[in-house]
Formats: C-alpha cells, structure tokens, sequence
C-alpha cells in the first residue's frame, strides 16, 4: 500500500463565513484508492456492545431463498429484484437487463420509447439460456460492481455459476461441472469460439471458452465458460466479441476527494487480465472522449458509449458540506424579524413522532433551529430547543426496548431498524438513508453545541452511518448498503419488487444524507468517513443534475419526445414524471428539494433551469419551491405562504433564514 501524505488546508471563500467554509480539509497526494484503501485501516463504525443493546429482531417478510448461506442480503442494489423476491423481477446492470429463471435466465437490451412525461425501456427476454438439469439459483457471491449467481440440480449438485455486472454488455457461465446449455438465439452466423444472431433490432452473440460454437446446443466441460453479449447491431457484435473471452471475476471501487474535483475508479478484474468492455454512463463520461466510442448502446438515459478497458475512471465537482446557514452578516432588522419568528417556532415545536421518517424530520427541523438561536445569540431560545432536541435524541437512543420512539436491529438482514417505522423501511428496507440522514444530521447539529452529546450516543449514531453508508466490508452492517457507484446515486427500495427494477424519487433526501454522513465525520473527526461521505455527496449531485433535471443528459433523439420539466422518479428500465404519492407538479418538484440543507444550494441553478410555469407556491412544498426560487422571490413572498405550505421537515424560522442568505 502506497504511503500517503494528508495536508490541513483552511480555504475561506468569498460568500462570507460559514456558508464559504470549503469542508474539504484534508487533500489526497494522488493516489486514486485513497478512500477504500483507508477504509481497512480506520476505526469500525460498529460497536459490537452498542449493536447488542438494541432490541433484537427477525421479523421481516423478505424471502431469502435466493441467497447464499453466509451472504448479507443484498437490500436496496438493481439486483435486489431478483435476489430477494421468490418470483424474480428482472435487474437493470445497463446497457442489459436480466431476469434469472430456476433453471437459467433471461437477457436482454431495451427498445427505448419516450411519452410527454415517461421515459421506457423495460427488460426484454431476447435471449434465453437454460442449463440442463438446473432446479434452482442461489446468489452466491456479491461486490458493488459484480455478483455471482448459482444453479443447483436437484440433489443440490453445484452445475454452474453466472456472473454479471454493471456496466458489463456480457453475461458469464462459468461450467462447475459438465454441463448442456441450449440458448433460443436464432440463425447464429458462427465466427471461430463466437456466433451472432440478431432477435427483433438487437444483436446477440454467444463465446465458447472451450471451441467452436456449431449450434444451439451447447456441451460445457468443468471449467470452461460460454459469454453470453449483446450489440447495437452485429457490426457492434464483432467488436465486443473481441473481449468476450476475458470473463470477468470481481470488481473494486475506488475514489479520491480533492479539492476541485472528486474522482472515482471502477475496476474489473478478469481471469486472464486482459480487459473486458464496459459502458459509461452520461455522468462518467467526458463528451469529447465519448464521441470516439464507436459501439453506443441505447439506454433510458440516453446513449451509452463502451470502450475496452479494466478501469472506468470519471471525475466529478467536489461538492462541500454547508453544515449551516450564514446569518452572521444579515442586517439588524433582517435578524430581528428572525428572532421574532424563532422565538415562535421554538415554543411550538414537537418532536413527538413515533416513527423514523417523520420522527427523523422533527429532529431535523429543531436542529435548524438550534443553529439559528445560537447564530442570533438567542440564549434562552436555544437552551430551550437544545433541550428539547437532547430529550428527544436521548429517547430514540435509549436502551428502552419498549419505548415507542427507538431503534432495533434485524439480525436476519442485518440492519437498523425503528421499533415504529414507515414506509416499508422495517418490513422491506425501504429508505433507510432518507430517514437516517435526518437523524445524523440533526445529531451533527447538536453535537456542535453538546459535546458531552458524541460520548453518550456516539456509538448509536455511528451504527445508524454504518447502516447506510459503512465504509468497511465484512461486517455485520454491509458495505455502503443504499449507495451504487457505477450508477453514482442510490437506489430506495431495498427489495425492488418491481418490473422495472429498483427505483430512487428523492434525490435531494439522498443528497441530505452524504451530507449529513461527511458532517458527522467531521463531528467525530473520521477522515475516511469525511472521505467517503463526500465522494457520495458529490455523486449524488451530479446524477441528480443529470437524471432528474437535466432529462436528455447525452441529447438523444429517441428521448426528445418527453416534454416534462425534470424527471421526479428514475427505475432501473424507466423514468418519468410520476411520485409514489402524489400527481400534483409540486410533488415532483418539491420531492428533489426536500429538506433544503443549505448544501443544496449546489444543486439549485439546475432547478432554476426548469420550466416552473405549472408550479403553485401556495401549495404543497411551496416553502421548498419558494426557496428553490429565492433568487426571483423575496421574503415577503416567504412570508405570504399558508401554513399548509411549510412542510414539516421545515419551519418559517429557517424559511425566512433562507430567503434571507440567498435571496435578491
């Protein structure tokens, strides 16, 4: 392992005090596996004591029939559709889409359609292999680039592994034993150990690692693999045949936090270390770099360049935490009309909530008030709010069992669970980040101004990090458990039984908790978690530029029929214009803004770019919206909003703060 040398920097930026205050404070000198290579050597995240405190649960109706003895179940990953549902649901790795069968599986490419406000492309059974005597699969091994899947005879005979990956146009069959393999693809056109057909307007192909490929019928001997590929078209064909003999094995995840830019390295690795061919993805790619890819696929999100490579290497904007609004410059009467309204919101505030997402969100609320008070020297205001906040924190995280307001851990799919929860987040491990990143949040607030508050629950709230974000494999809590690094945002459902895959709505909960993970970091002084949480946020942000408001990301022609202003929900095989609860616009506008931490200020000139024509202030989010406006708005615009209009997430007190810091 390469020896590295971390430089403390303070950067003042000229938008005035905390608000500039650049949190990457610790510089990388170039080597890009900075965040997991020090990830082995940094401190747990979780306490064996802590975790065994909590209330212990098995309770979940997750089948896990498909996972392999010894495995964590893969919750909140594309493939968790068939890895965790009895009846598999395909899984979307791009530029292919897959569905396992008992005795084999499904693969195909999409046919891409748009409408005024949905964006599709779901998966195709083009090809379909099955091998002889099969009974069963079983998801054997996983990392966060590769997984293998298993099949088994019917006297538990180990017959063969497949192995897929994201990125990857190729599908491996490695043979355990001698095996008979029968594919549907039609008049293969052999060429040597490979062999093309093409199935409606896409083309397939098939490798043998063992010779020639005759017919449709196809004898394995133990040991060697067939590749199983898609193309655009067979001239395409030809040249991703050239790699299909490089059956890959495992991927890695590597990142750096610099400064300007945050970079992050996907590597493959292939038995014969000779590269495979990978497909970047709009937010991966350098356009002037892509236009020389000669084999473009298809996807939802527009084209998908391949080249021949072990290492996808991409850089994004570095994105710094904004851990509060900057106050301190308002003028006199600017804070007294704060104070007016603080004074307010303090004396209402309840955090009486049972469960983790609306529990979660008063914890965040009152926190935003605390750091107010504080900034305003409202002494009194803020010992009261502190306390509150305190209570209520002390309660979640108390050894009570019994009390309605705590935490609970699932020993079945390891991970943290609320004794009262919603959304699906305790039954199917639904969401766990967007609540988590308000409780994380709201602990990094008060910390600041409780110290004592990190020794007494700082092994609590680490395990809350840990079921998010873990930054360490073969642990009780899993490795990063709702982040995918190769689609650079994560993925909300944790069982993702869908047809069209796992889904993500919120992109701005999912920006508020990286945010709320590389705070805490720097809470508890973590550099790797700072690292990490960084590299996460800073993806985060730019797929949501990218996938939900920017809606033809690589301007492509077949997506040019959707006219809606951003994209509210992305699937693995679609996208559109849609929630899960409501059909209001203000719903799809307001679910990418929520709670509007002050570091989503980054993401606020994508939104101003949208067409907002349909959007009603008055309505549901119109705080949210009215902030995502601030520049065109003011606050007495702010202060005209009904009280359905606060969410409450939110309160005026942090409104008009926000009006106030970035508006004209």
């Amino acid at each position: 392992m390469s020896k590295k040398l971390y430089i403390p920097i303070i950067i003042i930026i000229g938008i005035g005090g905390l608000a500039g205050y650049f949190l990457v404070r610790y510089l990388d000198s170039g080597d890009p596996s900075m965040g997991d290579a020090y990830a082995v050597h940094s401190p747990s995240l979780v306490d064996p004591e802590t975790l065994n405190q909590l209330h212990q649960s098995q309770s979940s109706p997750i089948d896990v029939s498909h996972v392999g003895t010894g495995l964590v179940p893969p919750t909140n990953k594309w493939f968790s559709g068939f890895a965790l549902q009895q009846d598999p649901k395909p899984g979307f790795s791009y530029p292919n889409s897959y569905r396992p069968l008992t005795d084999g599986f499904e693969m195909g490419l999409p046919s891409v359609t748009a409408t005024g406000d949905t964006i599709s492309g779901p998966h195709r059974a083009d090809v379909v292999v099955t091998i002889e005597g099969a009974t069963r699969y079983q998801l054997t091994r996983y990392d966060e680039l590769t997984l293998d899947l298993s099949y088994f005879s019917a006297t538990g005979e180990k017959l063969a592994t497949l192995t897929l990956g994201s990125g990857l146009p190729y599908a491996f069959l490695s043979a355990e034993t001698d095996i008979q393999v029968t594919t549907n693809l039609p008049q293969l056109q052999a060429r040597g150990q490979a062999a093309t057909a093409v199935v409606s307007d896409k083309s397939y192909g098939v490798y043998n690692s063992g010779g020639a490929v005759r017919d449709l019928q196809l004898k394995v001997a133990r040991n060697d693999f067939l590749t199983f590929f898609s193309a655009p078209d067979q001239k395409a064909a030809a040249q991703v045949a050239r790699s299909a003999g490089n059956k890959v094995t495992s991927g890695t995840v590597s990142y750096r936090v610099a400064q300007k830019h945050t970079t992050t390295e996907l590597s493959y690795v292939t038995a014969n270390r000779k590269p495979t061919m990978v497909a970047r993805m709009p937010h991966q790619s350098d356009d002037a770099k892509a236009r020389t890819n000669t084999v473009r696929y298809q996807s939802i999100y527009g084209d998908l360049p391949v080249e021949a490579t072990s290492r996808l290497s991409y850089s994004t904007k570095t994105i710094p935490v904004v851990p509060t609004l900057d106050i301190a410059t308002l003028s006199p009467s600017d804070k007294a009309v704060l104070v007016e309204q603080l004074s307010r919101d303090i004396q209402t505030t309840k955090l009486d909530k049972p469960d983790t997402y609306f529990g979660g969100k008063q914890l965040y609320r009152a926190a935003q008030l605390l750091d107010i008070a504080a900034q305003l020297q409202q002494k009194d205001g803020q010992k009261i709010i502190q306390t509150k906040l305190r209570t209520a924190l002390d309660a979640w995280f108390s050894e009570n069992k019994s009390s309605v307001q705590s935490l609970a851990y699932n020993t079945r799919l390891h991970g943290i669970i609320g004794n009262q929860a919603s959304f699906g987040s305790d039954t199917e491990f639904n969401d766990h980040y967007f609540h988590y990143g308000y409780f994380i949040y709201a602990a990094s607030i008060l910390a600041k101004y409780d110290p004592s508050f990190v020794k007494s629950h700082g092994d609590t709230v680490n395990l809350l990090v840990a079921d998010i974000a873990n930054y360490k494999t073969g642990e009780t809590l899993p490795l990063r458990r709702n982040f995918d690094p190769y689609a650079g945002h994560g993925w909300a459902s944790g069982i993702a039984p869908f047809q069209d895959g796992n889904n993500q709505e919120s992109s701005s909960e999912a920006i508020n908790a990286w945010a709320a993970v590389a705070l805490w970091a720097q809470t508890t002084d973590n550099k790797t978690l700072e690292t990490e949480g960084l590299w996460m946020l800073s993806n985060e942000v730019a797929t949501a530029q990218k996938y939900w408001l920017q809606t033809n990301p690589t301007n492509a022609s077949y997506l040019k029929s959707y006219t809606a202003p951003l994209v509210s929900i992305n699937w693995g095989g679609k996208r559109g214009y849609q929630t899960f609860f409501s059909n209001e616009p203000n719903a799809k506008l307001g679910i990418q803004l929520i709670p509007m931490s002050p570091t989503l200020s980054a993401l606020m000139p994508a939104v101003a770019d949208r067409n907002l024509s349909s959007i009603d202030p008055q309505g549901m989010f119109g705080d949210y919206i009215t902030m995502a406006q601030a520049g065109d708005t003011s606050l007495e615009d702010a202060k005209k909003l009904p009280d359905s209009a606060i969410d409450d997430g939110d309160s005026r007190t942090y409104l008009y703060a926000w009006m106030l810091t970035h508006g004209r």
